[in-house]
């Protein structure tokens, strides 16, 4: 069976409007392209969300990252605490939301410890310290939030890193088991 064609006078400006039975417009062409209004799609199926447009703010994707193992550091330079996961931005302007929990295992008192979120291999956020300047071993659970604007469509590696500072030797533990990063990409 051949195509059936319906289109207006080829003049610029010209449209093919169908209507609903109440005379609203349901889909409305323009010289390229077409509106498609009022109406309801049940259970569509997008085999690819390339080319759609979300609203500031809206997520975009999800990549998370659980330690299963423990670190432990005495350095006064930042090491890795495990805790590192890359994510690709499907656009320039989305921002990557990261959040990271863990549990620092300060192994005697007056021990201290800092943390920074790295990105990419380099310090990106000198986040904060920690110290117990009493006589007993100190357990603390942490959480921090950072909205970074990588500007770019590339991999991009985030990472909780730590240190220990202050007089004597220090250990910190960083408890692995009980960490994790999430990335979330929110469309800006």
């Amino acid at each position: 069976m051949p195509d059936l064609i319906i289109k207006p006078t080829a003049t610029s400006g010209n449209k093919l409007i169908l209507q609903d039975q109440a005379g609203g417009a349901v889909l409305t062409t323009a010289d390229s392209g077409a509106t498609y209004a009022n109406a309801t799609l049940t259970a569509p199926t997008i085999a690819n969300m390339a080319n759609c447009t979300f609203p500031a703010g809206h997520i975009l994707q999800v990549v998370q990252y659980s330690a299963t193992s423990e670190v432990t550091s005495s350095s006064t330079s930042y090491v890795s605490a495990g805790l590192d996961k890359a994510i690709t931005p499907s656009s320039t302007s989305s921002k990557v939301l990261i959040t990271v929990t863990q549990v620092l295992d300060q192994s005697a008192a007056g021990r201290a410890a800092r943390y920074a979120l790295y990105k990419d291999g380099s310090i990106h956020v000198d986040f904060f310290g920690y110290s117990h300047a009493g006589d007993s071993r100190i357990i603390t659970h942490n959480s921090m939030m950072y909205l970074d604007s990588p500007a770019t469509t590339s991999s991009v590696e985030y990472g909780l890193y730590f240190k220990t500072f202050g007089n004597g030797a220090h250990i910190a533990r960083y408890s692995g088991h009980l960490g994790t990063i999430t990335l979330m990409e929110v469309s800006g």
